[in-house]
């Protein structure tokens, strides 16, 4: 894979719109693999095809890429509002690929997953003015904000292309919270977004009870909140997005995935143990560039919650 575009195709354009456009789209096609399945390149649709842009020719997944000099930013333009609408409820939309790019590279390129689109990130647009050449359509933009964030999986982060076989597991795991019901899609995102916000990667079931009233009010014919916060905690749980750790206590990200490097060891352990598993760390969290010193960091917060005790001389206790 190579991060920059190739210039030599723009030399007759003028417009900055389909500069943008040939250059990326002819990025696409000739470096990117399908993410979803890892087949070594992806399709042009015929131009002006409603479905996307790019599709798979082995798996038949479908891709639209969405793409923005510069940096990256939490609303994406899209299309018409109807379409977009009918498409994200027939679960037909296309899974999207956001790239940002500058001087002739690509900085940044995530796949957003079609299961993570849900009506309330779709923001409706003004229609246009009757002047307008398409007087009276509307369009609309997509608010990534409302997307939780194991929704954006990064290829290249910061001009550095992620391993294939990372960002392929990272997909497949990310498909564990596939859900055909849009209502469905929306609670699992809700308390996702919730557990998201805790101040901790360790929180209480109470922590996320705090959103009670807020959910009913989104959710009116649901007499039970609790219940059903329960049960969105109990399936991210079983996928693998949290992790259990006592009564009403709750761990996610790093700290959980230590306390799973920990489980696997003697009840005793060095530090050089789990810094043996710096290469599954990385694969979980690409996106740092010091899994040592963050390995320190969650064993450091692990100790002062008495969650294991510090022996001495790199050696370690567990109390769970």
């Amino acid at each position: 894979m190579n991060i920059y575009f190739n210039q030599n195709l723009i030399i007759n354009y003028k417009s900055q719109s389909q500069i943008a456009r040939v250059l990326t789209e002819d990025w696409v096609l000739n470096n990117l693999y399908c993410p979803k399945c890892g087949y070594e390149r992806l399709t042009h649709f015929p131009n002006n095809t409603p479905v996307g842009d790019f599709y798979c020719s082995k798996c038949n997944n479908q891709y639209e890429l969405k793409s923005k000099e510069g940096i990256k930013s939490t609303i994406i333009p899209d299309g018409a509002y109807d379409t977009m609408i009918l498409r994200i409820t027939s679960m037909n939309n296309p899974n999207f690929l956001f790239m940002t790019y500058s001087d002739y590279h690509v900085n940044n390129l995530y796949l957003i997953p079609k299961h993570f689109f849900t009506p309330e990130i779709i923001i409706k647009r003004s229609p246009l003015s009757v002047n307008a050449r398409r007087a009276g359509w509307i369009g609309c933009n997509i608010d990534c904000k409302k997307i939780p964030l194991q929704g954006f999986i990064p290829i290249i982060k910061n001009s550095i292309i992620l391993e294939t076989k990372n960002v392929l597991k990272t997909t497949q795991k990310a498909d564990g919270l596939k859900k055909d019901k849009i209502e469905s899609r929306g609670w699992l995102f809700d308390i996702l977004n919730y557990v998201n916000k805790t101040k901790s990667n360790i929180f209480t079931i109470y922590e996320i009870y705090k959103y009670e009233a807020e959910l009913s009010e989104k959710y009116p014919n649901n007499n039970n909140i609790k219940a059903k916060i329960r049960q969105q905690l109990q399936f991210l749980r079983d996928k693998g997005y949290i992790k259990f750790i006592d009564k009403g206590v709750y761990a996610h990200g790093w700290l959980m995935d230590v306390l799973d490097c920990l489980n696997d060891l003697n009840v005793t352990f060095t530090l050089d143990e789990v810094y043996a598993f710096e290469d599954l760390l990385a694969v979980k969290h690409p996106e740092n560039n010091n899994i040592k010193a963050k390995i320190r960091q969650q064993l450091q917060f692990l100790r002062d919650k008495g969650i294991i005790v510090f022996v001495g001389n790199g050696v370690y206790k567990r109390i769970f």
